[in-house]
C-alpha cells in the first residue's frame, strides 16, 4: 500500500493516496501499527494539498469571491448569497439577494452584492443592509484602499463616499462592467463602444481605449495589474 499511495501523490489521485494510507492506521491493521517514516511522510504530503468540496447549491453558481484575508468565500446564486467559512468548513450565513456579482471591500468589512433587486451593501460584523440601490440594470464596484463605491446604470456612473453614502461625482457614461484600479485614482468602465478610463478628482478627459469594442458587454474581461 505505501508504493501504491506514493505512486498515487505522484499522480495526483490525493484522495486515493489518503485511502490506502488509512489502511495502515492501527484500528485498520490486524498487525498493529506499522506506520514507519514513509507512512508519516506521504500523509504529510497529502495533506499539502487538501481540497474542500462544498455543498451542492440548488442554483448554479453566478459568482466567487473571497475576503482579503482567505477567510470567507462568498458564492452567489440566483436566490441567495452564502458565505462559506474556511475555518469551520461550512455556511457561515445567507443573504436573500440575486448574487450575479459579489465582491467584498478592501478591509473585508463590507460585502458588496449585485443583481435583479439592484445593489445592496451588506455590513459583515453585524450582517445587516446598511445601503442599497435598486434597479436590475445596476453594475458596482468597491475601491480596495478608500471608502468609495462605483455604481452604474443606464445614465452614467457615479461615485459614491461609502462613509456617509452621498454621492461624490458623476460621469455622463454608463458602462456594463466597472473596476478600479490598485491605487484607486482610475476607473475603468466597460460597454458596447470598449473600454474607458476615468481618472478620479481631476478635471481631465477619459481615456477611450482602442481595439477593445469587441469585449464582452455583460463580462468583465479586464484587469488592472498590482
Amino acid at each position: 500500500h505505501i508504493n501504491l499511495a506514493q505512486q498515487a501523490i505522484i499522480d495526483g489521485h490525493l484522495t486515493k493516496a489518503r485511502q490506502l494510507l488509512g489502511k495502515w492506521a492501527p484500528d485498520q491493521s490486524p498487525n498493529g501499527d506499522m506506520r514507519g517514516f514513509e507512512w508519516w511522510y506521504l500523509v504529510e504530503k497529502c495533506a499539502e494539498d487538501e481540497h474542500i468540496s462544498l455543498p451542492p447549491f440548488d442554483t448554479p453558481v453566478d459568482s466567487l469571491s473571497f475576503t482579503p484575508d482567505g477567510n470567507l468565500l462568498a458564492v452567489g446564486t440566483r436566490d441567495q448569497v452564502s458565505l462559506w467559512s474556511r475555518k469551520e468548513k461550512r455556511v457561515q450565513s445567507t443573504f436573500p439577494y440575486d448574487g450575479r456579482s459579489v465582491s467584498f471591500s478592501g478591509d473585508g468589512e463590507q460585502l458588496l452584492i449585485t443583481g435583479r433587486q439592484g445593489i445592496v451593501v451588506i455590513d459583515l460584523a453585524s450582517e445587516a443592509l446598511i445601503w442599497e440601490l435598486e434597479g436590475n440594470r445596476q453594475r458596482a464596484a468597491l475601491a480596495s484602499n478608500i471608502p468609495l463605491l462605483a455604481t452604474s446604470d443606464g445614465n452614467g456612473t457615479y461615485l459614491w463616499n461609502t462613509d456617509t453614502w452621498e454621492r461624490e461625482e458623476s460621469f455622463p457614461l454608463a458602462a456594463d462592467s466597472l473596476l478600479f484600479s490598485p491605487k484607486t485614482n482610475i476607473l475603468a468602465a466597460q460597454n458596447r463602444d470598449g473600454i474607458t478610463l476615468l481618472k478620479l478628482g481631476k478635471e481631465s478627459l477619459p481615456i477611450e481605449l482602442e481595439e477593445s469594442s469587441r469585449s464582452s458587454p455583460f463580462r468583465q474581461v479586464f484587469r488592472f495589474s498590482p
